[in-house]
């Protein structure tokens, strides 16, 4: 299950990996405009949007507790308390993420995907099964979210990578 949808995931990641390859440590908390979320924050948030992955899965999370405060959906990047974990650390936790959502979505069973996902965020919208939020997560999350690293990259003078 999910074929399609795993080779947009796989593609992602590599594009990931390729957008912050350059950057430093420090530069991970650099803020280059207002509104905008430092490289930190993304990679962060994008290491525990495989824990949501993996719960509509019917996976245990993977992710600190502290990153979910830190990196979840409505966090503060200019909230996140120091120590930061590092870029290693968090394309770590991001590719980890990646090959149990990879692995669980494979085998995931067909019905428990059909059914509705329950998530209030998306109860008005188009995305109507726990299937669909999987795909979502896999796909469209991390494309937004890699964009705003290439929009980062832009504005720090960074040459396109496409």
């Amino acid at each position: 299950m999910f074929e399609r949808e795993i080779n947009v995931y796989a593609q992602m990641l590599a594009y990931c990996k390729r957008l912050v390859a350059e950057l430093s440590e420090e530069q991970l908390a650099i803020v280059p405009a207002p509104s905008a979320n430092p490289p930190l924050w993304i990679l962060g948030h994008l290491a525990v949007a495989t824990d949501w992955c993996l719960a509509m899965l019917g996976q245990p999370r993977l992710c600190p507790e502290s990153w979910h405060q830190c990196f979840g959906r409505g966090s503060n990047p200019a909230e996140i308390p120091p120590p930061y974990p590092t870029k290693a650390e968090l394309l770590q936790a991001i590719e980890r993420g990646h090959q149990h959502v990879t692995s669980a979505a494979r085998s995931a069973d067909p019905e428990a995907m059909a059914k509705p996902h329950g998530v209030p965020l998306f109860e008005r919208g188009q995305l109507k099964t726990t299937g669909d939020l999987v795909a979502l997560l896999m796909t469209a999350h991390v494309g937004v979210h890699l964009g705003e690293l290439t929009y980062w990259r832009r504005l720090r003078e960074y040459p396109p990578l496409f």
